[in-house]
């Protein structure tokens, strides 16, 4: 694999604000580069690419990691007042922190801010237009990349072929050519529709996305449920139906952004932490005796689970139990997982320590030596 060379992003390149991250120094040789969209901006996906930047990190090989639009702000849409419509693009991009503190919210104990560059790409791109990337990020992604869907079905024909795609699921109508890179996944679930949906000339590699083990699962427990994820419609209704199934004295906490129902997640007891810090979570999941999981959608007219759920891991080896949905998912994969078709199905367990140990050798990276290197063919 050809050797990169780092280059410190030109003055005219530069934007004002003060989180802008340069490299490490002249001159320094990088060999995978990391390609993603919203770093800034919390969420699975994310964490997902970080933690798998990080596991390659730890195994000697020098990483960069390429944000290609995590200002959301800089879509200009036309409108008479931009001002609004920046204001307007904030309140809906909710979650966002500096790369300075990436570390303070994702558990990323080898990337560091140096590890990125933050030039802005613009991405202002509508439909099936190709973004042009300067010819220095090019160079980069010579070495391969790694990406979402969304992200690789816009980048022109000569990037696309060198890179490694990663796929948490599948988009029917939007994926590239077979062959033409080497194409990973989370969970033998999403692998499995990835050959529905695309068809069998597709190979997909299951790579688990790794999670550490740094969680006391023996700490004293006085929630007796945790929800960890942003909210939408269906979520929320699944959340008011299993509190009414609960006894009044139990305690809830959600864990994630809950914009627009704050307040009545408040009249319903629920203790709320949005943008909680790495050790918020840590401490709040070590102190929960249960965890539920409410991730379902539709596709093909079925009825589908999480993709896989780094959060349903970390509730385990922090000691709270997991319920997740008794449908096809990739967190049915996770030992020690609860299925659950209704909400009263739902009940008080320990975790059982056989199921830590077997999830810690599954998932934890500093158990899986070169694996990933393997399956990214560095």
């Amino acid at each position: 694999m050809m050797a990169l060379r780092r280059e410190r992003p030109r003055e005219a390149d530069k934007t004002a604000e003060d989180d802008e991250v340069e490299g490490e120094g002249e001159g320094e040789p990088s060999a995978f580069a990391f390609l993603h969209t919203g770093v800034r901006n919390l969420a699975g996906h994310t964490r997902v690419a970080l933690t798998i930047a990080d596991w390659v990190k730890s195994l000697g090989v020098r990483v960069i990691f390429i944000d290609k639009s995590d200002r959301p702000y800089v879509r200009f849409i036309p409108t008479a007042f931009p001002e609004i419509q920046m204001k307007v693009i904030e309140k809906v991009n909710p979650g966002k922190f500096r790369i300075r503190d990436i570390n303070k919210y994702y558990y990323l104990p080898h990337l560091k801010p140096s590890d990125f560059t933050m030039r802005v790409i613009p991405s202002s791109y509508q439909g099936e237009e190709e973004i042009d990337m300067p010819p220095d990020v090019v160079e980069k992604l010579n070495a391969g990349f790694f990406t979402d869907i969304e992200v690789y079905s816009h980048l022109r024909p000569e990037l696309r072929q060198v890179g490694r795609l990663f796929v948490n699921y599948p988009t029917k109508d939007m994926h590239p050519l077979p062959g033409w890179f080497r194409v990973l996944t989370n969970s033998n679930f999403t692998r499995t529709r990835i050959l529905q949906k695309w068809g069998k000339e597709w190979d997909p590699i299951v790579l688990y996305p790794p999670v550490y083990n740094v969680y006391d699962p023996n700490r004293t427990k006085d929630i007796d449920w945790i929800f960890y994820s942003r909210f939408n419609p269906g979520k929320f209704k699944f959340l008011k139906d299993f509190l009414k199934s609960r006894p009044s004295h139990e305690s809830f906490v959600a864990v994630g952004q809950a914009e627009g129902y704050e307040q009545e997640l408040k009249k319903m007891g629920v203790e709320i932490h949005a943008n909680a810090t790495f050790e918020q979570v840590k401490s709040l999941l070590e102190r929960a005796k249960g965890y539920v999981h409410f991730m379902t959608f539709e596709d093909d007219g079925q009825v589908f689970g999480e993709h896989f759920g780094q959060s349903i891991v970390e509730a385990l080896f922090a000691g709270a139990t997991p319920w997740v949905p008794d449908v096809p998912s990739g967190a049915l994969e996770i030992p020690g997982v609860h299925p659950y078709l209704s909400v009263d199905q739902i009940k008080k367990k320990t975790v059982d320590d056989k199921f830590i140990v077997m999830a810690t050798e599954k998932f934890d990276p500093r158990m899986r030596g070169s694996e990933v290197l393997e399956k990214l063919a560095l």
